[in-house]
């Protein structure tokens, strides 16, 4: 395609997403959730989506957090259905809490794979899967815990999903869902 760059909006960005079927809608996060903010005309112009997301959430004294919390996830079959991680899965918009981990731990990766099905990994080294986007299981466990870092579903195979953590090895763990296994890994 074209190999002109344009630049199209700054800060200490976390992460963007762009719609899968709809190319001019983007999304950019930075380090936490105090500058999410959505283009529907290819990066022209920006607007902020943050509205309803709880106070910890939104950093606004500061920045430069030791580990940036911030992760969107748009789902790719329903695009208007987004992710974020911001102690709890949250969807939007507006935004709604649709999952909180048990025993303190808290999310730092979201995905959505390409039959609907919602991931979280956890700064305790789990990864938990959910169907409906409401109930929530758990799928995996590091026996060692360690944060998780990213959590990608193979884009050619739905029974599959890759998630990685921050270990001294920086690990990498490929996930298989049993035939016909709901989610069941």
């Amino acid at each position: 395609g074209d190999t002109v760059w344009r630049y199209v909006t700054g800060g200490d960005s976390g992460v963007v997403e762009i719609a899968p079927h709809n190319g001019a809608h983007w999304y950019e996060a930075g380090q936490a959730m105090h500058q999410v903010v959505r283009s529907t005309n290819t990066g022209s112009s920006w607007a902020a989506i943050g509205q309803n997301l709880p106070e910890v959430c939104l950093l606004k004294s500061g920045e430069y957090m030791a580990a940036p919390l911030a992760k969107l996830a748009i789902d790719p079959v329903n695009t208007s259905r987004l992710l974020a991680s911001c102690n709890g899965v949250w969807q939007g918009l507006p935004w709604t809490q649709v999952f909180v981990p048990p025993a303190n731990d808290q999310p730092l990766a979201v995905a959505v794979g390409r039959t609907g099905i919602s991931y979280a990994g956890t700064r305790g080294g789990k990864v938990f899967a959910s169907a409906d986007g409401t109930t929530w299981v758990g799928v995996f466990g590091l026996t060692t815990p360690a944060a998780s870092s990213d959590i990608e579903p193979d884009p050619a195979d739905a029974a599959v999903v890759y998630a990685t953590f921050r270990t001294g090895a920086n690990k990498v763990v490929r996930l298989t869902r049993a035939p016909g296994a709901a989610l069941a890994y």
